[in-house]
């Protein structure tokens, strides 16, 4: 087994102890025959959490055949695409969903913002079993590579035979986990291909050929979420830093090229459609002061746009964002697991390695001790985490708050319990007391596998049901303006997805830009506009010398017509 070149046998026996010798009433060779070896002990838990995982991966089968709808925004979008891709009308959309691409048509290339790798393996299994469910069976799949990538981490950070199974086991029923096996969408995807990534990045330390697998494994992760990226800057400081019997040159090229097999055909494909390697939409992210902003027509990109607010506001967001993310590292696990983890991570600082860690003295900093932990193989994953952490509070922490901290912890997780039990295997507790602690990380957590698996899955019904009522009303409208509708709506992805109708965002600001992105789109009804507007503007709007009129075909729905794009239909 793997040990890390920097760091001290963190096995279980104390530094030092003499071997195991046979009492003297008891034979050696009787004493050998009713012990495990580690490596004996290594395989008992690997089954173990084998088991465990065709139960709780067999369950989670199961709850996914009662899905019927993606659910809200990104889970809708990478489903809707791969069902394109697999119908044969390729990698499109027929919505607009944010405006930071000018001149963006209605019926655009998709993967102008979110990443194209989930939809193209979903659609891969769609051509052969179509509907939701089968998109779903690989989320599936996908979280059993991301426990395998965490199992692989694990054992190149600890020779503690049982350290790699626990972590296993318990990165596999976390509750963010459960939850997010349900949705057809990207979070997963990262987790399964960053693990192996980092896995792969230590063990290529002893044996070089291994950084083209975490160049591949990286550019995977990078095409699944954007977080990717990061992944690979990560490893690449690390091929850069760690000096094993390979040249760096060597090193690096491997690295590069493992993500360039993978990759090209993307970057290419992303040149030939906005003459850059990477979405053009990113660009605008560190400029959105609030998140709604995300949907303006227009967002200005200017230091002045940085410090809208102020400095007072400037920090209270980035301060804002440390505590949302905290927030969802203990809401990504179990209550007792993320106290457990807690107080684990947390002795990493009195207790390292067997031994007491000294204190600093008072005023002096340690600044020898940098350039050991770069060269540690922690830095791979204890890098990726707080290159994430930084990237979402200093640099895009608007965008970060809608969604994305939480669904990075479905990789930050897996992470933290393996920094956890590593940690565990080296205060070298009572045996019982730390078979105690592996039980809470496993047991506690897969009692509610269930809760949150259906949980999911009810949720998503719901919002695709309640869109899917629009179908019969959308249709009618149709045929009362002879053309087909174009929907300006707060939920243009799901309103697409069941119904089938081209959808515009309905954007932020005022009743004159809102109705100027219609006029562009050709859109003939919005939507409830008071998401946007106050009351007494949508009740002028509705006047009768208004730009708005009610419609028949809506009946009660706050659904209305643009009059200027129906030319006063009556019916």
């Amino acid at each position: 087994m793997a040990t890390d070149p920097e760091l001290v046998d963190t096995s279980d026996r104390p530094a030092g102890a003499a071997p195991d010798r046979p009492t003297g009433d008891q034979p050696a060779a009787s004493r050998r025959q009713l012990r495990l070896t580690p490596r004996g002990v290594e395989l008992l838990a690997a089954l173990g959490a084998l088991l465990l995982t065709a139960l709780v991966c067999g369950y989670r089968v199961s709850v996914a055949h009662s899905a019927r709808f993606p659910g809200h925004a990104d889970p809708a979008f990478s489903y809707g695409v791969a069902e394109n891709i697999a119908a044969g009308r390729g990698p499109v959309i027929d919505y607009v969903w944010h405006f930071l691409v000018p001149d963006t048509p209605l019926h655009h290339y998709a993967f102008d913002y979110w990443l194209p790798l989930p939809s193209q393996l979903m659609a891969l299994v769609l051509r052969h079993r179509p509907g939701l469910p089968a998109a779903l069976e690989l989320n599936v799949a996908l979280i059993v590579l991301m426990c395998a990538g965490a199992y692989a981490l694990a054992r190149s950070l600890s020779d503690a035979p049982w350290v790699p199974a626990v972590s296993a086991a318990a990165a596999l029923v976390q509750p963010v986990v459960s939850a997010y096996a349900m949705q057809a969408e990207s979070a997963i995807y990262l987790g399964a291909f960053a693990l192996p990534a980092m896995a792969a990045a230590i063990y290529a330390r002893r044996w070089t050929a291994l950084w083209a697998a975490a160049g591949a494994f990286a550019g995977l992760a990078a095409m699944s979420r954007s977080e990717g990226l990061l992944l690979c800057v990560v490893l690449g400081v690390a091929a850069l830093l760690w000096h094993e019997h390979s040249r760096v040159y060597l090193r690096v090229g491997l690295l590069l090229a493992g993500y360039l097999v993978v990759s090209a055909p993307y970057l290419l494909t992303n040149l030939s459609h906005f003459g850059s390697p990477v979405p053009p939409a990113a660009a605008s992210f560190p400029f959105i002061a609030d998140y709604e902003n995300l949907f303006a027509p227009q967002v200005e990109r200017s230091p002045g746009a940085l410090f809208e607010g102020g400095l007072n506001q400037f920090f209270a967001l980035r301060g804002h964002l440390i505590d949302l993310q905290l927030e969802a590292v203990f809401q990504a696990m179990s209550p007792i697991v993320s106290v457990l983890v807690l107080l684990l991570i947390g002795s990493l600082a009195v207790h390292r390695d067997g031994r007491r860690v000294e204190p600093a003295r008072p005023g002096r900093l340690r600044l020898a001790a940098a350039l050991p932990a770069l060269r540690s193989s922690w830095l791979a994953p204890v890098g990726f985490l707080l290159a994430v952490f930084f990237l979402n509070t200093l640099i895009v922490p608007a965008v970060a708050q809608g969604g994305a901290i939480v669904k990075v912890m479905i990789t930050g997780v897996p992470i933290l319990l393996v920094l956890a039990v590593v940690q565990l295997a080296r205060l070298r507790l009572n045996p019982a007391l730390t078979a105690i602690c592996c039980v809470l990380l496993v047991g506690y957590p897969l009692t509610s596998v269930a809760h949150h698996s259906r949980a999911t899955i009810r949720h998503n019904n719901g919002i695709g049901q309640a869109a899917a009522a629009l179908v019969a009303p959308l249709k009618a409208e149709a045929g009362c303006l002879g053309r087909p509708v174009v929907l300006m709506t707060r939920q243009p992805w799901e309103v697409n997805q069941a119904t089938g109708v081209a959808t515009v965002a309905l954007p932020t600001g005022s009743l004159a830009e809102i109705l100027e992105v219609a006029r562009r789109y050709g859109v003939t009804d919005i939507e409830n506009p008071a998401v946007r507007l106050d009351a007494p503007t949508v009740a002028r709007a509705l006047a009768a010398d208004g730009p708005l009129a009610r419609s028949a075909a809506f009946g009660s729905r706050k659904i209305y017509r643009i009059k200027a794009a129906t030319g006063g239909a009556r019916c």
